[in-house]
């Protein structure tokens, strides 16, 4: 019976150690999460404003500059425009994975939001020799879907299209 007794207090001494330790171990990780989220935040902020300047700067050189530069100063908003999706990108993966996004649904018709797609990356397409050819359904049947993130889906696709075909490519 001491024997019985003696071991159901080690393994109770043993799972109450284990368990400090888990706790120790998770306070750990929520401390390393609220550092995590800071960083985004700052970094985000840190980023977005002199993204903004650099969009705003190019589209006034884009009005005053000669025909022959208009290509170049297109580049830079629209790099300017990829680099604030990818700021975005990066908060709303951190707010999927803790479960906060938020989809603002409305039913759409999807070949405005695929016409622009199309026509802010001709540019990007057209700078890397391959041409973006769009085949939209004229009965393309509208959806539910939250817009800004829809243009935002389109817009990673193209990217990484245009990122990855070679020149020449279609």
């Amino acid at each position: 019976n001491c024997t019985a007794y003696a071991l159901a207090l080690y393994v109770y001494s043993v799972l109450n150690r284990r368990r400090e330790e888990v706790h120790a171990a998770n306070r750990e990780l929520l401390a390393l999460h609220e550092t995590k989220d800071r960083f985004l935040s700052i970094v985000s902020h840190d980023l977005r404003t002199p993204i903004t300047s650099i969009k705003a700067y190019g589209e006034i050189l884009g009005e005053e500059v000669a025909d022959e530069h208009k290509q170049m100063s297109r580049v830079i908003v629209d790099e300017a425009d990829r680099l604030h999706r990818l700021v975005t990108d990066l908060l709303d993966l951190d707010k999927m994975e803790a479960g906060k996004m938020e989809w603002k649904l409305t039913r759409q018709d999807l070949r405005p939001v695929l016409e622009k797609a199309a026509a802010v990356f001709s540019a990007a397409a057209q700078d890397k020799g391959i041409t973006l050819a769009k085949d939209i359904a004229a009965d393309l049947p509208g959806a539910a879907i939250d817009a800004d993130r829809f243009a935002q889906l389109v817009a990673n696709l193209l990217s990484n299209a245009i990122k990855f075909t070679p020149e020449g490519g279609t």
